[in-house]
């Protein structure tokens, strides 16, 4: 995305320069997606914290 070779879905409140938010009458529809955080047994703290970090930003965004 920084080297203006990719137009993705961004969670909003990651868009800061020099990306750029493109309102929805330049792009067609993006349709639906799913995303899915799997997290490995016994991984340890910091990935429990992690992964609820990260789960917490998709629920703003």
């Amino acid at each position: 995305m920084l080297a203006d070779l990719a137009v993705t879905a961004f969670p909003k409140s990651l868009i800061r320069p020099p990306l750029k938010r493109l309102h929805n009458e330049s792009l067609p529809p993006l349709g639906d997606y799913q995303v899915s955080l799997v997290k490995r047994p016994g991984s340890g703290d910091a990935s429990e914290v992690l992964a609820e970090r990260v789960i917490e930003a998709f629920r703003e965004g």
